[in-house]
């Protein structure tokens, strides 16, 4: 026995004298994530003082903090810093809207499809089935106008909170409705459906599928911009021909909307009951809109669209909705762009490979900044909203970091844009230990990009990532 406990304290000492240097060891090991900058055009003094730092995880168990200081002399820091629950990503918001046509059932039992078309538009596979017999599967095109005057729709509610405590409302069938009857949009004479009914042995309808024939339907372009009072929200007026819908069944007219919310839920018959959803303000139904967001500040709405007189940016005053300004950003619409919006900035990225930089002045209004073409930087891509990880602007210079690969790679190009255009471009990543097996990965929490000036110190900017 007193062998035995022997044993064991210098086995216990043995273990308490090697934890420290295991441990340092160990935190030297991890915290050996190199930063990799390969230059690919322009000078790299160009991006003096511009810093990027980003937060990269391996198995959603170990956790990096990187920071890497662009320019002249080039430095990299990173702290291992460990599993970390609280590391949640930001999600939502969400506001969709959809016009229900194309769904699918199937069931071992009976599906009722008169309780269904009181959510789906689905009549026309009740007409269907009343023809199938017992053991068979019929198929058959129907015009939806035959059986609709107008279009059900359907919406979807995200409210902006972290990916552990999801905020999703739950709207009613009833609110459905109401959002179905104030938004009455008339069903197309040309829109078809193709409707597959099966009715098994016993005569249960055991598979449905309706789906709109392909360019005769109207699809929901829903753009929505989020603010702590409600969802602003607007869609396209045309259908995927090309052709304007009928609005002239809204009681208000067609344009941008209100919709209010409360902490709990949609609050639907909070201003009036006759008018659940408000207008905000009209719009011309020959328009075509792109887009629709706020500032962080929720102090202006910015609505992105092609009109005849060209592609227009135009900014309303929160929550008011006056016009604050118009900014013809393209003579054509012959390229799509999407924009991204910041305090005091708005960075729009043309599909044909260039960018439009918009900067408030003291009054709000905004003027073009920077302007450029990152052509052929990016193999033939374009700067896609979603991948553009961050933006800033200072010192006369645009600094973007766009995720290479995917969202949550760890490889990207990081471009610096003077007033002659781009004036550096590199592709970067980050390297564990010498493996570069793609087992490390963007954690998306945050990303931080600062362009420093020692001269004028300019703020660090830095924006949660969606």
């Amino acid at each position: 026995m007193k062998t035995r406990f022997a044993l064991f304290c210098i086995l216990l000492a043995a273990a308490l004298i090697c934890l420290p240097i295991l441990q340092t060891r160990l935190q030297a090991e991890a915290n050996d994530v190199a930063f990799i900058e390969n230059p690919i055009q322009g000078d790299p003094a160009a991006a003096h003082g511009t810093a990027v730092t980003l937060r990269a995880t391996m198995d959603s168990h170990l956790y990096w903090d990187v920071r890497h200081t662009f320019g002249g002399s080039t430095q990299t820091e990173s702290w291992f810093t460990g599993q970390d629950p609280s590391r949640s990503s930001l999600q939502g918001p969400w506001f969709d809207l959809s016009v229900v046509t194309d769904v699918g059932a199937s069931s071992t039992g009976n599906i009722d499809l008169e309780e269904q078309c009181t959510q789906y538009m689905l009549r026309p596979a009740l007409a269907l089935a009343e023809e199938t017999p017992a053991g068979e599967t019929r198929t058959r095109v129907y015009h939806l106008a035959d059986f609709y005057e107008n279009y059900l729709i359907s919406c979807d509610i995200l409210l902006p909170s972290r990916s552990n405590n999801i905020r999703r409302l739950f709207v009613s069938e009833e609110e459905q409705k109401i959002f179905s009857d104030w938004l009455r949009i008339p069903v197309l004479p040309q829109h078809q459906v193709k409707v597959t009914v099966t009715r098994d042995a016993s005569g249960n309808v055991t598979d449905v599928e309706s789906a709109t024939v392909e360019d005769s339907g109207f699809y929901f372009n829903a753009l929505s911009a989020y603010t702590e009072g409600g969802y602003y929200f607007t869609f396209g007026s045309h259908t995927t021909q090309g052709t304007v819908i009928d609005t002239s069944h809204l009681p208000d007219g067609y344009g941008i909307f209100v919709c209010p919310l409360t902490g709990s839920g949609l609050d639907v018959r909070s201003a009036d009951p006759d008018h659940p959803i408000r207008l905000a303000v009209p719009l011309a139904d020959d328009i075509e809109v792109l887009d629709l967001q706020t500032d962080p500040d929720e102090t202006a709405l910015f609505l992105l669209a092609n009109t005849p007189d060209g592609r227009m940016l135009t900014v309303y005053d929160l929550p008011a909705m006056t016009v604050r300004q118009q900014y013809k950003v393209a003579e054509s619409s012959d390229y799509d762009c999407d924009m991204l919006v910041q305090r005091g900035n708005i960075l729009l990225s043309f599909y044909d490979q260039h960018l439009l930089l918009l900067t408030a002045d003291a009054d709000g209004r905004y003027q073009k900044t920077i302007e450029g073409s990152y052509d052929p930087i990016l193999n033939s891509q374009y700067l896609y909203r979603w991948n553009v990880l961050e933006y800033a602007y200072g010192d006369g210079r645009l600094a973007i970091v766009y995720a290479d690969d995917h969202y949550n790679s760890c490889n990207f190009y990081f471009l610096v844009f003077d007033q002659t255009g781009l004036a550096y471009a590199a592709r970067c990543g980050l390297d564990l230990n010498g493996s570069d097996d793609g087992s490390l990965y963007a954690y998306n929490q945050r990303v931080s990009l600062d362009t420093l000036n020692p001269a004028d110190s300019l703020p660090v900017l830095t924006v949660a990532l969606p």
